[in-house]
């Protein structure tokens, strides 16, 4: 049993120690210092306070993503459009952060639940193609990934676009598409 284990660790660690050394390899050829460039990227990603809370706030969303896909594999199900559901669920728990004038103690669960059940509700619409429908999930997850990406940039619309039309999510400002800064609470 315990032959077992140490071999299913091994192959995932044997391909890190593998892809590590094709990158040596690679910056050996472009006639780069790997050493030099290991330190670079550990110091760019853990060098100080700021660069690692940097490096958490960008994984955390990745590694969280990849574990809802790696759900519906397990289910049976080949869930593609997690980039759309995720996209869909920040647009609506930035909505609600930005948009509402709830109280501080109210408003981190209720934006942390629109973001659930916004990106729930798109996950929705494939699934419900493929069972009324009978649409394959792969290709319908893949389409609303598309969408989810023209919602969030609607909703960041500069009144200076085509149609002098603005996105309901656009600072107060209007000078940068992007959303007004969320509130400490």
């Amino acid at each position: 049993m315990k032959l077992k284990s140490v071999l299913a660790y091994s192959a995932p660690l044997l391909a890190i120690v593998v892809a590590f050394l094709v990158c040596a390899l690679i910056l050996l050829i472009t006639g780069q210092n790997p050493l030099t460039a290991g330190a670079a990227l550990l110091d760019g990603a853990l060098g100080s306070r700021v660069r690692l809370a940097e490096s958490f706030a960008k994984t955390v969303p990745l590694l969280l993503t990849g574990l809802s896909v790696a759900v519906a594999f397990r289910a049976g199900f080949f869930n593609i459009g997690a980039d759309g559901q995720f996209l869909i669920g920040a647009l609506l728990a930035t909505g609600i952060a930005t948009k509402t004038a709830l109280p501080p103690k109210v408003l981190l669960p209720a934006a942390i639940a629109g973001g659930v059940i916004g990106g729930m509700l798109w996950a929705l619409i494939a699934g419900w193609l493929k069972y009324r429908r009978g649409a394959p999930e792969i290709i319908t997850t893949i389409m609303l990934n598309y969408v989810a990406v023209a919602l969030v940039a609607f909703s960041l619309q500069l009144p200076s676009s085509p149609g002098g039309v603005h996105g309901w999510l656009l600072e107060t400002a209007q000078s940068q598409p992007q959303s007004d800064v969320l509130p400490h609470a």
